[in-house]
């Protein structure tokens, strides 16, 4: 007998199913979860992106309460997930949006390739409209301000203002810039690897830094070769930077230029 069947009723989507798929049609969520990230560390993704798969799904969980069934998991789940983000959570849109990709690739999966849920939820619920600013660069008059305002006698301070210099002229991300290798970085040329498995594209480039901030990272390795730490940006305790220490060192400063300027 064909183990080929198509499934009956009136719906808006239809698709053969593959019944030797179904076998596991009654797994909870969290077992279905477990399953799916198996498959996503063996793609070889970057650290902060399985990470950031695991934070999210927790996210959820804290609005469910814990583990669901397959029965369970409906579109309504998923929209009253939203709805519990935006009105009680008041989270903003790019951050609402972040946890509905995750959670929309996971039910892709779990209906696309696995059978485990009976209906493409995954096209049913949407990431929300997020407003569009204008967003103006600083000019070089302002650059000069927030250097200004930095007290580099302090180790925050002074490191704040190496990571500046290196974020304003190599135009990365701040979770690229805090993976940045110490090994990667070639003072003679004025240049910084980023590795292929560290960036947000997978996609490995080379990026040019200015005489000055080929300067400051000299002296700032010279400053931490203590540490012996394979990162190029360290804490003062010699740690592995983390991007909201190092946004919240960008934000304090910021603070401080707002300060002054008032």
């Amino acid at each position: 007998m064909s183990t080929k069947a198509k499934r009956v009723g009136i719906r808006k989507f239809k698709r053969e199913v593959d019944l030797s798929k179904n076998i596991d049609s009654n797994l909870t969520m969290n077992e279905m979860f477990e399953r799916f990230m198996m498959i996503k560390k063996s793609e070889i993704l970057a650290k902060r992106t399985i990470d950031e798969y695991l934070a999210n799904y927790r996210y959820f969980l804290e609005y469910t309460g814990g583990d669901v069934t397959s029965e369970q998991i409906t579109t309504e789940l998923f929209c009253g997930y939203i709805a519990y983000m935006r009105d009680e959570r008041d989270l903003a849109p790019s951050t609402i949006n972040i946890r509905v990709r995750t959670m929309r690739s996971f039910i892709r999966y779990c209906y696309e390739d696995k059978g485990w849920i009976q209906e493409p939820i995954h096209k049913r619920f949407k990431t929300v409209k997020v407003p569009i600013d204008n967003v103006e660069a600083f000019t070089p008059e302002e650059v000069k301000k927030i250097i200004g305002v930095i007290d580099e006698s302090s180790y925050t301070g002074w490191h704040s203002k190496v990571i500046i210099f290196t974020l304003l002229d190599t135009l990365v991300r701040v979770g690229e810039l805090i993976e940045i290798k110490r090994q990667n970085v070639n003072l003679k040329n004025r240049t910084i690897h980023l590795e292929a498995n560290e960036t947000k594209t997978r996609v490995a480039r080379t990026v040019p830094i200015s005489i000055k901030t080929a300067k400051l990272i000299d002296e700032y390795i010279t400053e931490t070769t203590e540490f012996n730490s394979e990162y190029l940006f360290v804490s003062y305790e010699g740690e592995k930077l983390t991007e909201s220490t190092t946004r919240g060192n960008i934000v304090f400063v910021n603070n401080e230029l707002v300060l002054t300027l008032n």
